[in-house]
């Protein structure tokens, strides 16, 4: 086996009359995937953030920073489309579990869960003889046949659910049960239940109670990849942490030293320092403008001192989660430098949508959440941050999360799906291809489905188009990024490749630096679409559509066509996911 991850490589040497080609046997990459939960786009020290990243920033030096890369407006949708490169619809995941609407109960392409017609990366890398590791959240499917170990995932550990306490794994919301169902008929309130954490597909004992999310899932992940570490063969391992996830938890050492920041600043000064500085490293362009504030805002001087103290130490809580997930990373790329694989691993990061701006405790989330988190949870201010506490961003910080774009989780703008992307090349590779210098920023357009492209493309692994082990799949839509990298094409995506998207019935369309974009009047929205150049306006505050209606009505028929053939289900217009959610 030892000689299973050497393949033959023709790489370039620069002579002085040129190139020449020789052959050099290398070991096949391993590839290491990390997400980070509900992460905002300037909520990481790459992107414009106070907080303190290293090892992100680490990571960004020695690859390339995206500043341009879209993923859907929620957690499992993105997963979907990353682990199979094909579109939500096609594989189950036109919503998700927690929010799917009276009108597509039933109907094809809105199961909630990844269905069989996706065929995931980390069952094309198992059989090709790659390790398959993951520990983390999954969210993909709950029942037999639909979990991770059936899903290519050679081991895996962690929770199937969209989150969980970040202490101890109870359940975030009201469980979804007859115990729910019996305690509502009677008028009481649902306990607290936990959240199953499974192993290899079987239920298993919490043993790690009392610890901390995120370094569970990295004690876990370095202990799958040291079991087989010199059997010769490549791994693939994802770790889908659920930081920055609500409920902000974590231990008060994170966080403390925080809390008087945002106190005093709060989220209209961090919202436009983080804006400021993303102009000043170039994430945006330096003529960008900043977002008008969101209807569900509010403006931070409008708050008492109390309420500034107690919405303060939330965000307090939330970077400092960030910073232990930055450790965390660390941790995981550290193990990797110390046996001798780290520069043979390409490392990839992302978030899987913009911040969280539903409220548990607040207006814009369903009563039964709202009456059983105040019954539940002890959220003073002096407890915020703790296993006992259940509190998310809300809307006001969620939009300083984002440094200024507009909207956030749930939604189709820039601040619910522009989002953190790093890839750190293995070292053979980088100097395989040598095109793009470590530390390169790019705000070449890409998409979460080029994800999946890109990790068949480093494994030299072939996607089996429409069909796999005798049944019907979805092909890849996404594209390889190893061409870009390589300098063999100066964009990822050509300016006429249409990348449409639907969610919760707001549409979008990326085509070039173009995006055309309908919010429904449910979430916020005028329910119109609007066309905007995302590239030089990433906030999207200059709607073009009267100006270059030609463009615009090219785009709309592209959607429309993309509408027709996904079977997209029409949503009524005053549908609110952030209010339904049960």
């Amino acid at each position: 086996m030892k000689n299973f991850k050497k393949s033959v490589l023709f790489t370039a040497i620069a002579t002085a009359t040129g190139s020449v080609y020789a052959a050099q046997e290398i070991d096949k990459p391993n590839i290491l995937v990390i997400v980070g939960d509900d992460v905002g786009f300037a909520d990481t020290q790459p992107y414009g953030s106070e907080v303190n990243t290293p090892n992100l920033m680490a990571l960004a030096e020695e690859g390339v920073k995206f500043t341009n890369f879209h993923a859907s407006p929620t957690s499992s949708v993105t997963r979907s489309m990353m682990l199979t490169g094909a579109n939500s619809h096609e594989v189950g995941l036109g919503t998700f579990d927690y929010a799917v609407y009276p009108e597509a109960i039933g109907k094809p392409g809105y199961e909630g869960y990844l269905t069989k017609n996706g065929v995931t990366v980390s069952s094309l890398l198992k059989d090709s003889g790659y390790h398959t590791y993951l520990a983390g959240k999954w969210h993909l499917g709950h029942d037999d046949g639909f979990l991770p170990d059936d899903r290519g995932f050679e081991e895996s550990y962690g929770i199937l659910a969209g989150g969980s306490n970040h202490f101890n794994r109870d359940m975030m919301f009201p469980a979804k049960n007859a115990n729910t169902a019996k305690a509502l008929q009677k008028g009481d309130i649902p306990g607290v239940e936990v959240e199953p954490t499974y192993r290899n597909g079987q239920v298993v004992k919490d043993v790690y109670k009392g610890e901390y999310s995120d370094q569970v899932y990295t004690n876990e992940i370095i202990n799958m990849i040291d079991k087989n570490k010199d059997d010769g063969k490549p791994f693939f391992a994802y770790v889908p942490f659920t930081a920055i996830h609500l409920p902000l938890q974590a231990p008060e050492s994170a966080y403390q030293d925080k809390i008087d920041y945002y106190v005093e600043n709060g989220w209209d000064e961090v919202r436009q320092d983080r804006f400021n500085k993303m102009k000043e490293m170039g994430v945006i362009p330096k003529e960008a403008s900043i977002s008008d504030r969101n209807s569900l805002s509010r403006p931070w001087d409008s708050l008492t001192e109390k309420e500034q103290a107690w919405y303060g130490r939330k965000m307090a809580v939330a970077m400092g989660m960030m910073e232990l997930q930055d450790q965390q990373i660390g941790q995981i790329t550290d193990y990797l430098k110390e046996i001798g694989e780290y520069d043979n691993t390409y490392v990839i990061y992302l978030a899987d949508n913009g911040p969280e701006a539903a409220d548990v405790t607040g207006e814009n989330i369903s009563e039964l959440i709202r009456t059983w988190t105040k019954h539940h949870f002890n959220n003073e201010t002096e407890n915020v941050g703790n296993a006992n506490s259940s509190v998310s961003l809300g809307p006001e910080w969620a939009s300083a999360s984002t440094g200024g774009l507009s909207w956030f989780k749930a939604y189709t703008a820039e601040g619910g799906i522009r989002v953190p992307f790093i890839v750190k090349p293995a070292k053979n590779s980088q100097e395989q291809q040598g095109a793009l210098a470590a530390g390169t920023q790019t705000n070449s357009m890409s998409q979460v489905k080029d994800i999946a492209a890109t990790i068949l493309d480093i494994a030299d692994v072939q996607h089996p188009g429409t069909e796999y082990k005798g049944r019907e799949v979805a092909p890849m839509s996404g594209v390889s990024l190893l061409p870009f990298f390589a300098g063999e094409k100066e964009q990822v995506h050509s300016d006429d490749n249409a990348i449409p998207f639907e969610l919760f019935g707001s549409g979008i369309l990326l085509k070039g630096d173009y995006k055309i974009i309908r919010i429904s009047t449910g979430m916020g929205g005028d329910n119109e679409w609007h066309l905007y150049n995302t590239k030089q306006d990433p906030a999207e505050q200059d709607d073009l559509r009267h100006q270059q209606p030609e463009r615009f009505n090219e785009m709309l028929a592209d959607y429309k066509a993309y509408e027709s053939k996904q079977n997209i289900v029409p949503v009524d217009e005053k549908w609110n996911p952030f209010e339904n959610v049960k």
